[in-house]
């Protein structure tokens, strides 16, 4: 059996990644753990629709600087998860995978022929959601295996 947990290293993490440990440890499972990091500098690079042509400055270079230097320290906290799992027992690997969140995990979720999917919901608010959109939402409505959301805000008494 294979286990995809989606992680955005947001506070709410610690909790998707102690329910996967539950699952996997259940299940006998490998367990993949992915986290979908930005974009390259293009896709935040001013646009100037009169030239169709994106504004290339001496910013875009320390935005794309800046991106790297974030993607690296990523990096680092993603093997760090998946090394404190292997060496917990799990048999765990940590994907990276720059690009849309929606299509990454869902395309990894095919590509690994996962069979459990696992990620949490953050709970915003439905303007939020009509306005942004919820990842977990459309990548429960179009995965092809079970997906497990995790609701990770803390409800107010």
């Amino acid at each position: 059996m294979d286990i995809l947990v989606a992680i955005d290293f947001s506070e709410s993490q610690k909790k998707i990644l102690d329910l996967a440990r539950c699952y996997t440890n259940a299940f006998s499972a490998k367990l993949w753990i992915l986290h979908v990091a930005q974009q390259s500098g293009h896709d935040i690079l001013p646009y100037d629709p009169n030239t169709d042509y994106f504004v290339y400055d001496m910013q875009s270079q320390e935005i794309r600087n800046e991106l790297a230097k974030e993607l690296h320290i990523e990096h680092k906290q993603l093997q760090a998860q998946a090394q404190q799992l292997r060496d917990d027992g799990f048999d765990a690997t940590a994907l990276l995978i720059q690009g849309n969140p929606i299509e990454i995990i869902l395309s990894q979720a095919e590509r690994l022929n996962a069979d459990l999917l696992i990620m949490g919901s953050h709970g915003h608010g439905k303007l939020y959601q009509l306005v942004m959109g919820s990842v977990s939402e459309e990548v429960m409505h179009k995965a092809q295996c079970p997906v497990l959301i995790i609701p990770t805000r803390e409800i107010k008494n």
